[in-house]
């Protein structure tokens, strides 16, 4: 299964939940996209040093995927290096940017799984094939976070239409759909 990883053809082929199926391939995308970009841009490093370094599970997905394409592991040295620089010992991370970016690529890949299976196909589900509710209460949360960015760029003075804060286009430029008997169209 993809989630693309959550691809449409295949998106009924598991039972449970397909965020939790497609998270491992999703959080391995994102460490293998770390390991290519994160070492050497200085605003990935920030956003690592900002927060104290990565979670200890992240540390280590960071390490293995650096020592398989590189077979060094100079990168995670390096920045793990500034780490312990910056703050004398590994500190407890408040948020780990590989966490809150795993989180949210699965949490907009099923939505755009959603909206394109549409709510006929989605009614059409087998029984096994079901989100588990932090998944659903994710998406939730994105699509909260989209009405309030669009709020937010609409209701701002001095803004342009159609642009959200600091003249940046709002997240989704689009509303959400309405779908017969109300609600979002998704059932769990």
């Amino acid at each position: 299964m993809t989630l693309d990883p959550f691809g449409p053809a295949d998106a009924f082929a598991t039972s449970g939940c397909p965020v939790c199926h497609a998270l491992p391939q999703i959080e391995a995308e994102l460490v293998d996209r770390f390991c290519r970009h994160c070492f050497s841009d200085p605003d990935g490093r920030d956003r690592v040093l900002a927060v104290g370094g990565l979670c200890d599970r992240h540390w280590w997905l960071v390490v293995t995927a650096e020592r398989a394409r590189s077979d060094t592991m100079v990168g995670t040295a390096e920045l793990l290096a500034e780490v312990l620089d910056r703050f004398g010992t590994h500190p407890a991370v408040a948020r780990c940017p590989l966490c809150g970016d795993t989180e949210a690529s699965a949490s907009e890949r099923f939505r755009v799984l959603l909206d394109n299976l549409g709510s006929a196909r989605l009614e059409q589900a087998p029984p096994s094939w079901r989100p588990c509710l932090p998944h659903v209460e994710g998406l939730r949360q994105l699509r909260l976070a989209r009405a309030l960015a669009g709020a937010m760029g609409q209701g701002a003075a001095g803004s342009r239409p159609g642009r959200g804060d600091h003249g940046r286009p709002p997240l989704c430029p689009h509303p959400p759909a309405s779908f017969p008997g109300g609600g979002d169209g998704y059932r769990v």
